[in-house]
This record gives structure tokens, C-alpha cells and sequence, in this order.
């Protein structure tokens, strides 16, 4: 699913991680290092959760196959899609990351101060927040594909013998398999 449909159940996962980091520090005699354990536990697996939901809009770039016999010309791979992929997601920087967490912390801690404040009504508003920030950072991600281009795919146009003589006409053609590399993005 696109990431952006996918943004909703993450501040809800975030706040909640949130609400139980805040009751688990109010009770009498609270760890707060206990508290902070489990919040960063629950966060890390919303923010997984949120990750592996992203769809992968992949280009795929295949290469000309040459024919396996010296005795046919050389075609170009034609179709898809090519159902048999893997990828990986990496980022160039998480820096931006990082600022949005700082401002987001302490917008929290400056609505804190305030008189009245209601700390659920803070625990929303961070939620929103650290979303926001992981989403643009997650909609930075690089991800290259690997493609297994099937044997028995059509080579557009068709392939000639070149031996024996006379040639014959030409014959349709098919691939024999090959890989092909692409990018894309998260969305």
C-alpha cells in the first residue's frame, strides 16, 4: 500500500507506545529507564510495521541477450512486467530524521510548560510530529531492484540464420533468460 495510507496506523502505534510510556512513568516508584525500554521497543515495530507496508514503483532496465548460438543475430528482451524481483531500500542521509525528532521532542516539551496543558492532548500532538518526520525520511528511500527476466520471453523482432545456405526466412524468437537492474521509490 502506499506509505501515505499507511501514515494514519502510525500515529495511532506512536501514540499509543507514547500513552503507555507516560502511564508506566506515572505510577509511584516508576523506572524510567523501564519506561523508555518499552516505548522504543514499540516505537521500532510501528516504525517497521510503516516501512514494509510501502509499495516499490520500480523502472526496469534490461539488457540485449545475445543468442546462445553463433548461428542467430542478437534481439532485445521485450515485456513485462517482470514478477520475478527482490530490492533493497537504503538512504543516502537520515540527518533531516533526526531534526524532526529534535523539533518535535521539543515542541512536546515547550506545550509541557504551558499552564493547563493537557498531556494528552501533548502525547497527540508528538505523535503527529514523529510521523511526519519518519514519513519524509521514508519517502527519501533508494531502492534498487533486481529483475529475473524469464527464459522463453519474446525478442522483438525475429532472429535470422546465418548458416546454412541458402538462409531460410527469419524466425520469431525467444529470450533465454537473463537479469536486469532498475531503481525506484517508495511511495
Amino acid at each position: 500500500m502506499p506509505l501515505l495510507a499507511a501514515k494514519n496506523k502510525l500515529i495511532k502505534d506512536l501514540e499509543i507506545a507514547l500513552t503507555e510510556m507516560k502511564n508506566a512513568g506515572a505510577k509511584d516508584g516508576a523506572n524510567p529507564n523501564a519506561a523508555i525500554k518499552q516505548y522504543a521497543s514499540a516505537a521500532a515495530n510501528a516504525i517497521q510495521s510503516y516501512m514494509e507496508s510501502a509499495s516499490v514503483l520500480g523502472t526496469s532496465t534490461v539488457p540485449p541477450r545475445i543468442a546462445p548460438s553463433p548461428l542467430f543475430g542478437a534481439g532485445t528482451h521485450s515485456g513485462g512486467p517482470f514478477p520475478y524481483s527482490s530490492g533493497k531500500v537504503s538512504f543516502s542521509s537520515n540527518s533531516k530524521l533526526k531534526l524532526d525528532i529534535e523539533a518535535a521532542e521539543i515542541n512536546a516539551k515547550t506545550a509541557g510548560t504551558a499552564d493547563g496543558a493537557s498531556p494528552d492532548s501533548i502525547i497527540g500532538g508528538l505523535s503527529k510530529d514523529l510521523a511526519s518526520g519518519i514519513h519524509s525520511f521514508a519517502t527519501t528511500a533508494i531502492v534498487s531492484i533486481q529483475v529475473l527476466i524469464p527464459p522463453g520471453l519474446p525478442v522483438m523482432g525475429f532472429m535470422m540464420l546465418t548458416s546454412p545456405s541458402p538462409v531460410p526466412p527469419p524466425l520469431p524468437s525467444f529470450g533465454v533468460g537473463t537479469l536486469g537492474n532498475g531503481t525506484g521509490k517508495l511511495s
